[in-house]
């Protein structure tokens, strides 16, 4: 439980730094082997060793998660987001990121807590596991009649990550009795994986 803490608070620091690198460097054309190229076992200790940078981000990931409740490192830390914040487009990207990150990350956060059965494309008879991840603003809810309308992800398979958003009215979708792991495996497993209970 300790180094799950510690893991997710590093990530969180992380993730929006890391996405913020990875979409400025594209934006500049610098490839990806440039940066992993630095921490390949064959430059460090001589010889190749299989899933060394795992390894080595890992580590630093977990270290920084373990770091981010001392206070000089938590100075730091705040500082550097402040920097951050004043650079047009890096600021953007890497706040967006941020707040993506904690809301998906954060344990006190309800993003993909819970798990729904949507029919896709409505009124198709096909059924998909989705997953709720808040409630439409009311900015945007304003124009579609005022209806309670909630935020949906809908993952695909074999790849949840390449998934798809949708405002659907909350009476639309029905609710499963399952948690977002199992669904997560059922996505992943394209239905082979059975979840313990529906």
């Amino acid at each position: 439980m300790f180094f799950k803490k510690n893991l997710i608070k590093g990530l969180l620091v992380w993730i929006p730094i890391c996405i913020t690198i990875w979409i400025i460097n594209i934006l500049i054309s610098i490839v990806e082997d440039k940066i992993t190229y630095f921490i390949s076992s064959t430059n460090v200790i001589g010889f190749y060793i299989p899933g060394f940078k795992i390894m080595i981000l890992l580590t630093i990931i977990y270290l920084t998660g373990l770091l981010k409740t001392n206070l000089i490192f938590k100075n730091l830390y705040f500082y550097f987001d402040k920097i951050l914040s004043y650079i047009p487009l890096v600021n953007s990207i890497y706040s967006t990121t941020k707040q993506i990150s904690n809301a998906i990350l954060s344990p006190n956060s309800q993003a993909f807590r819970k798990v729904i059965l949507l029919e896709y494309p409505p009124k198709s008879q096909y059924w998909v596991l989705a997953f709720l991840t808040g409630n439409t603003s009311e900015n945007i809810s304003k124009f579609l009649n005022n209806n309670k309308y909630i935020n949906v992800y809908i993952p695909t398979t074999p790849n949840p990550t390449s998934g798809f958003f949708v405002m659907v009215k909350s009476s639309d979708v029905i609710d499963v009795n399952i948690n977002v792991d199992q669904a997560l495996k059922y996505i992943i497993s394209m239905g082979t994986v059975i979840p313990n209970k529906f």
